[in-house]
């Protein structure tokens, strides 16, 4: 859509004006308020880049632009593009991959058309920067700049960019549905609407852990638009629900404790979003507030039961081989360590949003952006006290999910509220809400002791890991088991003794996250096993080995000491790939000739790829070996030196440009 605003006055972003002209593309991911349409700029947070758009040629966020900025301006979304330009940048996007959930990707495209119309020809670095303004949750950006040069190429050229016709191993077909994705034309349930639909809203508690007094909902009533107020009284069936443990209730009922501050007290329905929200400052909720229990490692000890059956959800134990206790007596070199990693956002571009509807068989269909719908059915069948088949999930495309997005959140409130009112009902969740209530990374404290012989073969493990699975099950239980199980990473160790713990407390749940809980117990294993390759100087096998013979070194824990360093006749540059120079005897290093530069905040692209790639095309473009790593090291010890561009003293390098051209080098 091209369109002509006109405003005079007014705060409103223009996403409000996007959502009533029904322009898809128009979305947001970062406003804490209303996603489509923000009752004040100062609550959107103008982060994400989702829903940006042209104005009068340059690009603009939607969501903070108040329409006075707009006021006789042209606005552009891709509905407005050339046909050509539309198309093809469309299916550059597809042809690269570019194109994973899709709710990023209309914002980088209108953020693509206008760098190409001022830029025809833009380089790599130039893509980058342009968009600064735009996160992609799902990407690394690489296929997204890929897909972005490819465009411009086409358009320059006047070419179509052709995608593989065959299906099947050994072809990579296009993805399901990535054109519409990438052009915003493809729904998101928050895009979606059906007549006659009601808005709900959640109100949430206060207080990690406080007994509900009472919960007194009539002034909220009183608000006109209001059209019905919701508590635990009102659920016919199992209130609570869960994936595997049924132990979180969809609503807290007056008498009970709050268990965390992503626990729901009341549900407003109205006609309006907006009507829904400000009724709920207007419900009032007595409480007895009371010490919560935040601490994991207290859990085990702690007067304080989240649940009836106590804090420990469940214990995993592995044990194999011989008493660790009598291998590390006799191992060449033992380690040990507290690791402790924090909880993890999914940070997903679109918040949880569902829709229900009744259907005309006494039952209802639920729109789920879940990972889980055959889940879902189970559970809202369960808590509506309706037969399965009564209960129908349409599966809409997630804007992210990564694992955040099995449990239910809004889907069962749609559900409720809406056959309780035989209306359509969609509940949404603005961002608070969302980090507030769905399932997190599990935080974990791991000891770990770790041995190895004389040769550096990795004799005994022993772990003990405790996992923060917050107030409820959902499926940290399965996750903490899976890192115990996992404790050794990829390593061999013929005995091992392991205890995984996943603990409840009053901290929002854990659950789902890619890795599944493998990722805390490798970082805490390969820390371990840094400590010890320090230790074994054995050749080949080793970290000492391999620096032996290493032109370059890319590190950003191993310690290089004095000893290692001397012993590294070939070593030309040690490349930092994190701030600080604590693990490096640089003084040494100068003396043997040897760079140091840390080269972390100077790529486009990762450290190893970019240093790596630079010096093999210079090798391949003619340049002598010699002369390709006395390049590199030039211009990285003047990075090291200088605080200088890494790319930039690369352009200007007279035996770099020689070779290679501005456009190669980025």
């Amino acid at each position: 859509m091209a369109s002509g605003v006109t405003a005079s006055r007014g705060t409103v972003g223009w996403t409000s004006v996007a959502a009533a002209a029904g322009v898809l593309p128009a979305r947001t991911g970062c406003t804490t308020a209303l996603c489509r349409a923000c009752v004040a700029p100062s609550r959107a947070q103008a982060a994400c880049g989702a829903c940006l758009v042209e104005l009068d040629g340059k690009p603009a966020l939607a969501c903070s632009t108040p329409l006075k900025r707009a006021a006789g301006k042209k606005v552009v979304t891709i509905e407005g593009f050339p046909e050509n330009v539309r198309r093809t940048l469309g299916r550059a996007f597809v042809a690269k991959g570019a194109v994973q959930c899709g709710y990023c990707t209309p914002g980088i495209i209108s953020r693509a058309k206008i760098l190409l119309e001022s830029n025809p020809e833009p380089s790599r670095a130039e893509v980058v920067k342009a968009l600064r303004a735009n996160v992609c949750r799902c990407t690394g950006y690489v296929k997204i700049i890929d897909a972005i040069l490819l465009a411009a190429t086409a358009l320059r050229q006047n070419q179509e960019i052709a995608w593989e016709e065959n299906t099947g191993i050994g072809y990579s077909a296009p993805k399901y549905e990535g054109y519409e994705k990438a052009l915003g034309v493809s729904p998101y349930i928050n895009d979606m609407k059906f007549d006659g639909m009601l808005y709900g809203a959640l109100k949430f508690s206060e207080h990690p852990r406080a007994r509900v007094r009472s919960i007194d909902v009539s002034a909220a009533e009183q608000l006109p638009g209001v059209i019905r107020i919701f508590t635990a009284r009102d659920i016919p069936g199992q209130r609570y629900q869960g994936i595997h443990v049924k132990d979180w209730p969809m609503l807290v009922a007056e008498g009970e404790e709050t268990r965390c501050i992503g626990d729901v007290l009341a549900g407003v329905v109205a006609q309006s979003e907006e009507i829904a929200r400000q009724a709920l400052a207007d419900i009032q909720i007595d409480y007895d507030v009371l010490e919560p229990l935040v601490e994991m490692t207290a859990a085990a000890d702690s007067p304080v039961n989240i649940h009836p059956d106590g804090n420990l959800l469940k214990e995993t134990v592995i044990c194999r081989g011989d008493p660790v206790d009598q291998i590390f007596a006799t191992s060449a070199h033992v380690v040990e360590g507290i690791f402790e990693t924090p909880f993890v956002e999914h940070a997903f571009l679109e918040t949880e949003s569902s829709i229900a509807r009744p259907d005309a068989a006494d039952g209802l269909t639920v729109y789920s952006q879940s990972q889980g719908i055959f889940k879902d059915r189970q559970q809202i069948a369960s808590l509506l006290n309706l037969p399965d088949e009564k209960v129908d999930i349409v599966q809409v495309s997630a804007g992210g999910g990564f694992g955040g997005k099995e449990d239910l959140t809004v889907q069962h409130h749609a559900a409720l509220y809406s056959m309780a009112l035989q209306r359509p009902v969609k509940v949404r969740l603005n961002r608070a809400e969302s980090i507030r209530m769905h399932p997190k990374r599990h935080r974990m404290q791991m000891n770990y002791k770790l041995a190895c012989d004389e040769n550096g073969k990795l004799t005994a493990l022993r772990a003990r890991i405790v996992g923060d699975t917050g107030a409820y099950a959902s499926v940290g239980g399965e996750v903490v088991a899976r890192t115990g199980t996992h404790a050794a990473a990829a390593y061999h160790v013929p005995s091992v003794d392991v205890v995984a713990s996943a603990y409840y407390t009053n901290n929002p749940p854990a659950g789902a996250f890619r890795g599944f809980g493998v990722n805390q117990s490798n970082f805490a294993m390969e820390s371990l096993v840094d400590e010890l390759v320090v230790y074994d100087q054995s050749p080949h096998d080793t970290v000492a080995g391999r620096i032996a013979g290493a032109d370059i070194v890319f590190t950003n824990k191993i310690r290089l000491t004095r000893e290692l360093l001397s012993e590294a006749p070939k070593l030309k540059l040690i490349a930092l790939t994190a701030t600080g120079t604590d693990n490096i005897d640089t003084e040494c290093a100068l003396e043997h000739g040897i760079a140091v530069a840390n080269i972390r905040h100077y790529c486009t692209q990762s450290v190893v790829e970019h240093v790596f790639g630079v010096l093999l095309a210079l090798t391949q473009a003619g340049l002598s070996r010699e002369d390709s790593y006395r390049a590199v090291q030039r211009n990285a010890m003047r990075v090291w030196e200088d605080g200088k561009d890494f790319q930039t003293e690369l352009l200007a390098d007279p035996d770099v440009t020689a070779v290679m051209t501005r456009e190669e080098i980025a």
